[in-house]
């Protein structure tokens, strides 16, 4: 009986100092995923459109013409974001560089049945 109190005991005590631990350590923090940038937006629609572009041929709605066709369209868009970026010390796109781009991947909304961002 004396054993399996202080088993008992023990297991309590180890319980408690767990918790105490556990509880003194930092809660680990998730770094947020900034999408407010034009950079960002930009890369998120090309990933958006690419999806797209996989689900129509699986569903039969685009052929694979069609669909290498919109991929080297994205394939271009994201060199000539490449270039601006490359082009410019901040690496930030101007309004006029965001506004080509855009209307390169608006292109592309059409066939995917994608509804074009409003900025």
């Amino acid at each position: 009986m004396k054993r399996l109190f202080l088993i008992l005991v023990a297991v309590l005590l180890t319980s408690y100092s767990v918790q105490v631990f556990a509880a003194s350590q930092p809660t680990p923090t998730v770094k947020p995923v900034i999408t407010h940038t034009p950079e960002a937006q930009f890369r998120l629609r090309v990933m958006n459109q690419l999806k797209l572009i996989t689900i129509g041929v699986k569903t039969g709605k685009l052929t694979q013409k069609q669909a290498a066709d919109l991929r080297n369209s994205l394939k271009n868009a994201q060199q000539q974001e490449m270039g601006f970026i490359k082009s410019h010390a901040d690496h930030k796109l101007t309004p006029d560089e965001q506004r080509q781009l855009k209307a390169l991947l608006d292109k592309n909304s059409s066939a995917l049945g994608e509804t074009p961002a409003s900025n």
